[in-house]
């Protein structure tokens, strides 16, 4: 009984590592050809398009599109979302955040911004 029960979990912790894997070497791909997918109904390709600039630094950190980031603000507001861009001109960082929401943020209202995921990273 109890090899059956060690052979189950194996397996299911097999599927599951080989299913991250997967996962991880899409986003990859996906990141190469330049499409970043959101799992989210408000995102679509022309929300997208708004933002001119993809990939940039801030704070010595380089951000692209799809980073997971977590954002404290200068009144001490967090902020957990995903990289949707950035405005060169109004200095603004677009995020979509866990609620779903879009929120534009300027530049000088971030005090501490750090970077929990990388998109299109394995580990």
């Amino acid at each position: 009984m109890l090899n059956h029960l060690t052979a189950m979990t194996l397996l299911l912790l097999g599927a599951s590592v080989i299913g991250y894997l997967f996962s991880a070497l899409k986003e990859t791909m996906d990141f190469k050809r330049a499409v970043v997918r959101f799992k989210s109904r408000k995102v679509t390709q022309s929300v997208i398009d708004q933002y001119d600039v993809k990939i940039f630094k801030l704070g010595g950190k380089r951000v692209n599109i799809g980073d997971e980031v977590k954002i404290v603000l200068d009144n001490e507001e967090q902020l957990k979302g995903f990289v949707l861009g950035a405005k060169k001109k109004l200095n603004a960082l677009a995020v979509i955040t866990e609620l779903d929401e879009i929120v534009e943020l300027n530049i000088r209202q971030i005090r501490k911004l750090r970077i929990v995921t990388k998109y299109g990273r394995l580990f």
